[in-house]
């Protein structure tokens, strides 16, 4: 299920020729790794910006 088992076969298509499905699945399946991890960075991000009760005042430990 990695993202480069697929474009290791997209590749060895490519050099050795032959049909281009694997070429265009890795492709696929790169762009959707891509989108994810965009996603899951921007979720992220945008879950820091909110400033909730204990971050703007922490506790005080000595």
């Amino acid at each position: 299920y990695l993202p480069m088992t697929y474009v290791v076969e997209g590749l060895r298509r490519l050099i050795t020729g032959g049909p281009l499905g694997p070429v265009w699945l890795g492709c696929a399946v790169l762009g959707a790794f891509t989108l994810g991890a965009l996603a899951l960075t921007a979720w992220t991000a945008r879950r820091k910006q909110v400033w909730s009760l204990s971050r703007l005042h922490p506790e005080l430990s000595l």
